[in-house]
């Protein structure tokens, strides 16, 4: 062995020390200008929704309905352990409330007992801030303060915690 080969022991050492190292420091955060979101269909339209206002997606659970004046009252689901209101996003957003069963679930975050009923799930988005526009003029509409272009085409931001607050001072807001 030389002085210039450090040995099958000193090799060693240094592959875990880098390794180790390696996981030091912080990752390199994807493009700091990104937001995520899903994307949802409303009676045909494209919404996106704000990834850190939903909790969690669920598809195909079974709702039971409940009696009630609230058109966009659909029932109560089975959630992570609990008993959860289900009410229809798109009635909530002036769209007939389809009979049919809802495919897909929104878990509402922040500690909201609610979930959101959606005509279909389309994926994840990643939008850039320069992106997300203020909902203008003749646009703007409850719960959609901003539209983000994805491709070119504008989607509609549906802000849940505009959906919450509308929600709680309606009538009957606990569901039924």
């Amino acid at each position: 062995m030389t002085r210039d080969d450090p040995g099958p022991e000193s090799r060693a050492t240094q592959m875990r020390r880098a390794f180790d190292q390696a996981f030091a420091h912080p990752l390199l955060a994807r493009d700091e200008g990104d937001e995520s979101f899903l994307a949802v269909r409303l009676g045909g339209d494209a919404y996106a929704i704000r990834l850190i206002e939903v909790a969690e997606l669920f598809k195909d659970r079974n709702i039971v309905r409940m009696p009630s004046r609230r058109g966009d009252f659909l029932g109560l689901a089975g959630l992570r352990g609990g008993i959860i209101p289900v009410h229809s996003l798109q009635g909530l957003l002036g769209y007939p409330v389809a009979n049919e069963k809802a495919r897909w679930l929104l878990l509402v975050a922040a500690g909201h007992s609610v979930a959101f009923a959606v005509d279909d799930f389309e994926g994840h988005l990643r939008v850039n801030r320069s992106q997300i526009l203020p909902a203008s003029g003749s646009a703007i509409r409850p719960h959609l303060p901003e539209v983000a272009r994805v491709k070119n085409e504008p989607r509609p931001i549906i802000s849940l915690r505009s959906v919450l607050e509308g929600l709680q001072e309606r009538p009957g807001s606990a569901g039924t």
